[in-house]
């Protein structure tokens, strides 16, 4: 039968516990903490065959997208995700976020080109940890492509852009991070050994402050190519905000459907958006909207659909 978190939830403690296979056939690398709809983080067990499986997903999106603009590898990328561990269990297992994980086992063809360090994504404080990866990804100026699950992190961090521009030019000129209040000497010792100086262009970005009100990543990156997010359900609804500030040559790419759970969708049509489910690691059911949510619900599964 459909179950929820607080179904296997007992399953789950009691691996975490005892490391019996309660719930999973092999052992958690990982728990994904999420937040889940109640106040207590959900922890959703990560296999090493689950990371393979994204791993793998994550390949063929971006063959898919660099077959079709192929210029999006000729600079940076800009990749935000969550921090791939943020604590340990009792158990010693390690909790965190699945896209930081997937982040950190990319191939090292794709990380290279990566302007974030990691340990970026493990910044506690909100307002420090965008701050800095806008001085890090500012102090390129050849930056191709962008990604993040949603849009409403580009909006977010262009915002601060243009709030704290002056002193993320200083940081650019200088390559010291201690203006930023809310940063931990800890946290700032362990990004500043990966970045780099740069007064030139501080300088340049001084002069596209000061000539519009609102900088636009157009503005910032004029060679921007490609952005990868979510483009369907609650955040098409941002998309249009999104558009405004980019180039008329810079893509929006569905990055597909995805939770900590699994992965629903690889896209495989870069130019329009099309994406096919995945067959070879998940099984799939549906439901009619209105029949769920009357309590009647008739599960289909993909080949009746």
């Amino acid at each position: 039968p459909v179950q929820n978190y607080e179904d296997l939830e007992p399953y789950i403690e009691r691996q975490i516990k005892t490391k019996n296979l309660e719930l999973t056939s092999e052992q958690p690398i990982l728990y994904a903490r999420t937040s889940g709809t109640t106040n207590k983080p959900k922890l959703i067990p990560i296999l090493r065959s689950t990371v393979n499986a994204y791993k793998w997903g994550q390949r063929i999106f971006l063959y898919a997208q660099y077959t079709a603009f192929r210029d999006m590898f000729s600079g940076y990328l800009l990749a935000i995700a969550g921090p791939a561990v943020e604590g340990h269990l009792d158990n010693g297992v390690p909790y965190g976020s699945m896209s930081g994980l997937v982040y950190k086992e990319m191939p090292w063809f794709t990380k290279k080109k990566f302007i974030l360090p990691p340990e970026v994504f493990g910044i506690e404080n909100y307002d420090a940890k965008y701050t800095v990866i806008a001085a890090f990804g500012l102090a390129r100026e050849n930056v191709t492509a962008m990604g993040s699950a949603n849009p409403s992190t580009f909006i977010k961090l262009l915002d601060v852009i243009n709030m704290k521009w002056q002193g993320i030019t200083y940081i650019i000129r200088t390559g010291n991070f201690s203006k930023i209040q809310d940063l931990e000497e800890s946290e700032r010792d362990s990004i500043s050994k990966y970045f780099y100086k740069d007064p030139e262009r501080a300088n340049t970005l001084e002069q596209i402050f000061t000539k519009n009100k609102k900088a636009t990543y157009a503005d910032l990156w004029p060679n921007l190519k490609v952005v990868s997010t979510w483009t369907a359900g609650s955040c098409s609804v941002l998309i249009p905000a999104l558009r405004e500030n980019l180039s008329s040559t810079t893509h929006i790419v569905e990055t597909g459907y995805f939770a900590s759970e699994f992965r629903g969708t690889i896209t495989v049509d870069a130019k329009n958006n099309r994406a096919v489910p995945t067959l070879h690691e998940t099984f799939f059911e549906f439901v009619e909207k209105d029949k769920w949510e009357s309590g009647t619900p008739q599960f289909q599964t993909i080949e009746t659909i």
